[in-house]
């Protein structure tokens, strides 16, 4: 999907969503993203935390797309809480999708370097 291989994609401290300081958390071993469920995560946001959890151990272009798919979900949730009225299976496939072609629109535009 991306128009060249990236190099190399380096996480933030935090990041800024509506106002509040997100902190982004780096961990290799993708299943202590959520210790409580034990399973292989990319990406894991704990907006109520204010916190963006990221596998590392995957290709640049994979933390960038899991990276921008956390920080969808933290903008959904502070800009419509905790969004009861739409189904989580809806949300999960719309911030995946979006994701993906932010992702893929950033390194196009160079706006990420690749």
């Amino acid at each position: 999907m991306y128009y060249r291989p990236m190099r190399k994609f380096k996480l933030p401290k935090s990041v800024n969503i509506c106002g509040k300081t997100y902190k982004v958390k780096a961990f290799k071993d993708s299943t202590k993203l959520d210790p409580e469920s034990n399973r292989f995560l990319r990406g894991l946001c704990l907006p109520k935390n204010q916190e963006i959890r990221i596998h590392t151990e995957v290709e640049p272009e994979d933390m960038l797309d899991t990276f921008l798919h956390e920080i969808i979900h933290a903008i959904f949730f502070e800009m419509l809480g905790l969004s009861e009225t739409i189904p989580e299976n809806q949300k999960e496939v719309f911030t995946s999708d979006f994701a993906t072609v932010l992702a893929d629109t950033l390194v196009r535009n160079l706006l990420m370097q690749p």
